[in-house]
């Protein structure tokens, strides 16, 4: 509950930040922040252990790095995207997904505008892998490998279970 309320308030401010130096206007930027902190996902799951809402901001963080990065290249913008990502690829197998798709556009978009760039920031991608998957995500990653399942079990491979039709109201199901 805590770590919502915490990366809420980051994302916030770095949007504000963000559309501080985009648009020179303060407020435009504080538009921006308190539409990112007020959010009825955010509001809803400030108070549980839901984290679509903590998903969401990470999501936003790391878009708004990866922005940063392709304009400057600096240390301190890789790290956070590394940081993020590892988060992502932790808290939800869609923040995975999701946290590949906006480091391969960004990647993507390097190598057709800035070679250099693309380059620190492949070896980057290569760590935040390492550490994702193999250090922080190693269960359940590799513990899934090595049992000899897929390795996003239990949602996927030939011994998938399905973990969501018990949580639906059965109103919803009719």
């Amino acid at each position: 509950m805590f770590l919502n309320a915490f990366i809420g308030i980051i994302t916030s401010l770095k949007a504000y930040l963000f559309a501080k130096e985009k648009t020179q206007s303060k407020l435009a930027s504080w538009i921006v922040a308190i539409i990112v902190l007020l959010n009825p996902i955010f509001i809803e799951q400030l108070h549980t252990f839901y984290v679509d809402a903590l998903m969401s901001n990470l999501l936003l963080l790391l878009i708004i790095y990866n922005l940063e990065l392709a304009d400057d290249l600096n240390l301190s913008h890789l790290f956070y995207i590394g940081l993020i990502s590892v988060l992502l690829i932790n808290i939800k197998f869609t923040g995975f997904a999701v946290a590949g798709l906006i480091d391969l556009a960004t990647f993507t978009y390097l190598m057709l505008k800035r070679r250099s760039y693309a380059v620190k920031y492949f070896i980057g991608g290569v760590f935040i892998i390492f550490f994702g998957v193999g250090v922080f995500g190693y269960s359940p990653y590799v513990v899934n490998l090595l049992n000899g399942r897929h390795i996003f079990f239990p949602l996927l491979g030939p011994d998938k279970l399905d973990i969501i039709t018990s949580l639906i109201p059965e109103p919803m199901l009719q």
